[in-house]
């Protein structure tokens, strides 16, 4: 799957160029209604919001690496006896070693970006960079004649910086009106959809959340994560789900 779809993931963001439109309007809608609720009414006209996705990074628990014996027997030596190995994927937050795997969300329920394998003791800017994934939907764009200063954009939590296609939420030293403390509200409320797509993953297989199974020397831990996100945008297309439904944006066939 991984050989044959991976494709769809990691280099397929030619596909969506066509379809940034419709989901900016979609997300531009809701954002205007959930302020309604609060009394405030934001008002993004269609040439105003550009914003078209979400972008965020998953953490994968897996077992410890290298923790059992290099060789058979009683009293063998450990794979790794100072825990070095072991270091390098442990993260504080998680309290657990684990794997990284930064995507990109649509309005429509489907991840239609991703990549990283990679340890999750690294932050969410160094995925960032490593990706370059503002520099991918930047170049897309300007190859299909989208003028540069009206680039869609993804939006990301308080970590990323803001770039020509990636906002996030107004930092305190830029706060200077009420509203754009309202967005960073309403658009925060928009962003935890992506939350919903890692949960389904892990819903839908949940192999990919059993950590006694992710062992890296063993198993194929990567290409699991990445089947299982396939399958997941398989079964969205399908069936829809719950972002899909709150942005009223349907998916496109399978």
């Amino acid at each position: 799957m991984e050989r044959t779809h991976g494709f769809r993931l990691f280099n397929n963001l030619q596909f969506w160029v066509s379809r940034m439109p419709a989901y900016a309007e979609k997300f531009r809608l809701k954002v205007n209604a959930l302020s309604q609720t609060l009394g405030t009414p934001l008002d993004f006209t269609p040439n105003q919001f550009r914003v078209w996705a979400v972008t965020d990074c998953c953490n994968q628990v897996i077992s410890r690496p290298f923790s059992g014996p290099s060789v058979d027997g009683v009293n063998a030596p450990r794979n790794d006896p100072e825990g070095m190995s072991q270091r390098m994927f442990y993260n504080g937050y998680l309290g657990d070693c684990g794997m990284k795997y930064g995507t990109v969300e649509t309005v429509c329920g489907l991840t239609i970006y991703a990549s990283g394998g990679e340890s999750s003791r690294h932050s969410d800017l160094r995925w960032l960079a490593d990706s370059n994934i503002n520099g991918q939907l930047e170049a897309v764009q300007l190859a299909n004649g989208i003028p540069a200063d009206e680039l869609f954009q993804m939006y990301g939590d308080s970590i990323f910086p803001w770039a020509s296609c990636l906002l996030s939420r107004y930092r305190p030293r830029h706060l200077c009106t009420a509203r754009e403390l309202l967005e960073n509200k309403i658009m925060s409320a928009c962003r935890e959809h992506v939350e919903w797509h890692y949960g389904e993953i892990k819903m839908l297989f949940p192999f990919v959340d059993y950590p006694n199974k992710q062992q890296l020397m063993k198993c194929p831990v990567n290409a699991a994560f990445v089947t299982a996100m396939i399958f997941r945008n398989c079964y969205t297309c399908l069936n829809e789900n719950k972002t899909s439904k709150f942005f009223n944006c349907p998916p496109p066939s399978l």
